[in-house]
């Protein structure tokens, strides 16, 4: 360590005219680069003497320290930040926000288990009925993500998200300086300043919530150095390992990778390459390219087949060239926030390279199309919608850390281009604009320092409130480097331009990571402390099939995953579209891509098989057993249970099971499986009553049962309250178990009002907001017959015998004289298979869901497994790609000297990738450009 601090202090003061006269980056001429100031060029004079005069380990050894410091100085950054706000370890604050909360971290748990104790990662029981979680797939095939699961506590998960955080952009970092070291000859110090600009680049620093797109940004630079390796020395096989490895680890990040790298790849080839490499150059990108997705195929292949049978999916893809084409220009706050925050320097740097462009007219002509095709859709929402496939939810510019590592790039090549043509600061005006630049600087710095903070509201560092402050801190940040770096005094400007620097990622990742005002209920994490206490609390047997339920929806949606307990509630976003339709259909909550507890009928509960029940509120032992407390929860059984499904009449497979009325559904179903119920379900008279601001229904209940009800749709904004016999109904969600308006977020179907017997029951509705009107309203009643419901779940129970393994299910039953099908409640997930007494049976989609299997008269056994569809052909297909990568590495190292040769195949690929290359920008680009200015210039 003292010798790289003695190498970097002498560094400062070496003569210039040390420099070696080699110029592996063909730079024009040897006195440009002497001339360079000291303080930009002397620690690369140093590094570029110890690589001619050093030999062995400690050479080596430097080097390594000095592409350590990256992630060293991001490691340092991130401390000095949870040391400030109290993040633990230096506190009980967190990194985590947003839905990496309620989405990622309950995730992280499942990989635990599976790690740990050999949970299925293949499937999953303990959600949404039973799936493939893709996303826990994909973070376990990640070394460094299984290594840290490996080490961290199952029970300090979230803690440990600190960490967790800060190693993805330390790795970041490090990919950044192993690029930009193997590329430029730029200054080391000036390489270390870019790398941790990218680590903490604004994409990071607005995206971080989404854990599994922070691997891509790490990855990204490596695949740009292998694409380098390509274009220059025709070697493929790095290139399509490291892509190939993007792509199974995220593939829908990687498919705008592969969008960047098609378009800015095309313009390298058709700008940068002379002539005679093109049509190689062509077919060699072409080759790397389809053999990473073809080495992916065994994560690829399973990913996009469940990610296209999600809702997500079908809505991202539902809009036509057309409809996205005519989209108004759209200037939000996260697209204006990749442009200005910790751009100002590469911005600086990349018009110094255009106002050089005569010089250096591919390089700047490259750079600033590349930065175009990156930024565009900043402006054009046309643009920013194709690459997202037509939708992106609240997330644009998915692929903006794309455009940083350009921006980055293309500063790594002009200083190194151009390192000994800056400060010329001889003249008067040189001074009076050195001066200017740091009057620039210092006005941005105190922005920084006093506006910044203006509102705590959220994570992210851009909002209304200091949209037009962050604005000017570019510009006058941009300014001033830009002045310093042409006009500036060499010593003084270098240190101001590490300061500023400094200065921007220092306050913009605080800012990000700064303890901003409570979180709303539904980012709270309280939720994952109460679920680990009643993990350890919880000593009920996990067979795999039976189900809990936390009834009043204390907990957040994907609790499950964290009491490793089944449950179909669910949101991890790429789940089967079916699973939410038919849960609504129901009678079950649901909110966006989420599948909840709250809602659902006696009947339905025990169809799903709810076993178990958490309540925060004590239940009517009449229906629920009390097993005592976990955590500040009770623990119930249900007095009504199923065996784990039912055999049912061929009705349960058709459309006419499953309808829009709740109630009608449920009878169909128990009489699709009990023949005669069909009356489980019963509407009682009643009478209604209106006013300006209430409605009175007068139930007549005859017999003795659960009244249900059931609203037409009502908005959040135009609430309820439900009073039943004079006392209002609870209506508890989550953050809000005190709630009495109806409908809440995360309670929003069918209510039980209660049990009664032969009485007339009052239920007043209570409009909450004064603009709400009855207009519209309805109401719909039905009573459940309690006692025909237990004879069901007697006759049920007896029937059927099911045993789980990881992922398979033996079941014996047997089927009586109307019994056509065993139905199952679990999700119809692509990748079922099934023997039915040893033959090969279909399975069947049943309830729009769930699974169906016809039976033989008698006695049955039915065998079903699941293994991710796509993934065992997938597996050949990599092995097979894999089997063609060793050849060609085998080929490669033969010939390490392969030149690019021109013939006419290779002139075939150049033409055609320039053909489709000029087809994508005219449709992506130029059309929708010139439709928005249209739109925004001239019909307005």
């Amino acid at each position: 360590m003292f010798d790289l601090i003695s190498v970097i202090l002498h560094g400062f003061s070496l003569p210039t005219d040390r420099l070696p006269a080699s110029n592996p980056y063909n730079l024009t001429t040897k006195s440009t680069a002497q001339s360079a100031h000291p303080h930009l060029c002397g620690v690369a004079l140093t590094v570029m003497m110890m690589k001619t005069t050093l030999n062995g380990k400690k050479n080596d050894r430097l080097r390594a320290l000095y592409l350590l410091l990256p992630p060293f100085f991001t490691v340092l950054i991130f401390t000095a930040i949870y040391i400030v706000n109290g993040i633990y370890p230096f506190g009980y604050e967190s990194v985590v926000y947003y839905d990496m909360g309620q989405c990622n971290v309950p995730v992280f748990y499942t990989v635990w288990d599976a790690i740990h104790s050999g949970g299925g990662v293949l499937f999953n029981w303990n959600t949404a009925g039973g799936i493939f979680i893709n996303g826990s797939f994909d973070l376990i095939i990640n070394p460094v993500n299984f290594l840290f699961f490996l080490i961290c506590p199952r029970d300090l998960i979230l803690q440990w998200m600190s960490f967790f955080v800060m190693l993805k952009f330390a790795l970041s970092s490090f990919t950044a300086m192993l690029f930009f070291d193997k590329k430029f000859n730029t200054d080391k110090m000036l390489k270390i300043v870019f790398s941790v600009m990218y680590g903490f680049n604004a994409y990071v620093l607005q995206y971080y919530t989404n854990p599994t797109w922070l691997d891509v940004v790490a990855v990204f630079p490596l695949i740009i150095y292998a694409l380098d390796r390509v274009f220059e020395k025709r070697r493929i096989v790095m290139y399509a390992v490291v892509l190939a490895f993007c792509l199974s680890i995220q593939l829908y990040i990687s498919y705008m990778v592969y969008f960047f790298l098609f378009i800015v790849g095309g313009l390298y080839i058709f700008i940068v390459l002379p002539k005679k490499k093109r049509g190689a150059a062509s077919f060699d990108f072409a080759l790397g390219s389809v053999s990473a997705l073809i080495l992916s195929s065994f994560s690829a292949i399973p990913a996009y087949i469940y990610t296209s049978e999600s809702s997500r999916y079908e809505t991202a893809t539902s809009k036509s060239y057309f409809t996205i084409l005519g989209k108004e220009m759209i200037l939000s706050y996260d697209k204006i926030g990749m442009a200005v925050i910790l751009t100002a320097l590469p911005t600086a740097l990349l018009l110094i390279l255009l106002i050089k462009a005569k010089k250096e007219k591919k390089a700047a002509a490259f750079f600033a199309s590349a930065a175009a095709v990156c930024v565009l859709p900043v402006v054009f929402e046309n643009i920013n919608l194709f690459w997202h496939m037509g939708s992106y939810v609240n997330f644009p510019m998915r692929f903006a850390f794309m455009m940083h590592f350009t921006l980055l790039t293309a500063s790594c090549y002009t200083v190194d281009r151009f390192g000994g043509e800056l400060f010329k600061n001889k003249k008067p005006y040189h001074i009076g604009a050195f001066v200017c630049a740091v009057l620039a600087g210092a006005a941005s710095c105190y922005l920084i320092f006093t506006k910044l903070f203006a509102d705590k509201s959220e994570y992210k560092i851009l909002y209304a409130d200091n949209i037009n402050v962050m604005i000017s801190i570019f510009i006058g940040l941009a300014a001033a480097y830009f002045l310093m770096l042409m006009f500036g005094k060499k010593e003084i400007a270098c240190i101001l331009i590490c300061a500023f620097a400094v200065t921007e990622v220092g306050s913009f990742a605080n800012r990000t990571f700064s303890k901003g005002r409570s979180r709303l209920y539904e980012y709270s994490l309280s939720f994952i402390d109460e679920c680990n206490v009643i993990y350890d609390e919880l000593d009920i047997e996990n067979d795999r099939l039976s189900r809990i339920k936390n009834i009043d929806a204390r907990l957040n949606t994907n609790y499950p995953l964290i009491l490793d307990y089944p449950s179909m509630s669910n949101f991890t976003h790429v789940i089967p579209a079916t699973i939410k339709q038919s849960m609504k259909k129901l009678g079950y909550s649901t909110v966006y891509t989420r599948i909840l507890d709250t809602g659902g009928t006696l009947f339905t509960d025990a169809l799903l098989n709810y076993k178990y029940v958490l309540s925060s509120e004590e239940l009517p032992q009449s229906k629920y057993q009390s097993l005592g407390e976990v955590g500040d929860m009770e623990l119930y059984m249900s007095r009504y249970r199923f065996s784990f499904g039912a055999t049912a009449n061929s009705d349960i497979v058709t459309d006419k099971v499953i309808g829009t009325d709740v109630f009608k559904t449920n009878n169909y179903i128990a009489n699709s499986i009990t023949g005669k119920y069909s009356c489980l379900f019963t509407s009682p008279d009643h009478s209604a009553e209106s006013a300006d601001s209430e409605y009175t229904y007068t139930v007549d209940v005859r017999g003795k049962g659960t009244l249900y009800a059931a609203f037409s749709t009502i908005s959040k904004r135009d609430s309820i309250e439900i009073h039943v016999n004079g006392e209002k109904l609870p209506v508890p969600s989550l953050g809000k178990q005190w709630s009495t308006a109806y409908p809440e977020r995360f309670n929003n179907s069918i209510m039980n009002l209660g049990d009664f017997e032969n009485e007339e029951v009052t239920v007043k509705i209570v409009k909450v907001n004064e603009k709400f009107t009855f207009n519209n309203f309805k109401a719909y009643f039905s009573l459940m017959d309690n006692e025909k419901l237990s004879e069901i779940c007697r006759e049920e129970s007896e029937k059927i015998k099911a045993t789980a393994g990881k992922r398979s299910l033996d079941v014996k039953v047997t089927a009586g004289e109307n019994d056509d099908y065993l139905f199952l409640p679990i999700t119809n997930n692509v990748g079922w298979s099934c023997t039915v007494n040893g033959r090969d049976a279909e399975i069947e989609t049943a309830i729009g869901n769930f699974i169906a299997v016809k039976l033989e008269k008698g006695d049955n056994e039915v065998n079903l497994k699941f293994f991710p569809a796509g993934m065992k052909p997938g597996i050949v297909i990599s092995l097979l790609a894999l089997l063609g990568l060793l050849f060609i590495f085998l080929f490669e190292m033969k010939n390490k000297n392969r030149k690019h040769s021109e013939n006419k195949f290779y002139t075939i690929v150049q033409f055609g990738y320039f053909a489709a290359l000029s087809a994508v920008i005219i449709l992506m680009y130029i059309i929708p450009a010139g439709v928005s200015l249209y739109q925004e210039f001239i019909m307005k």
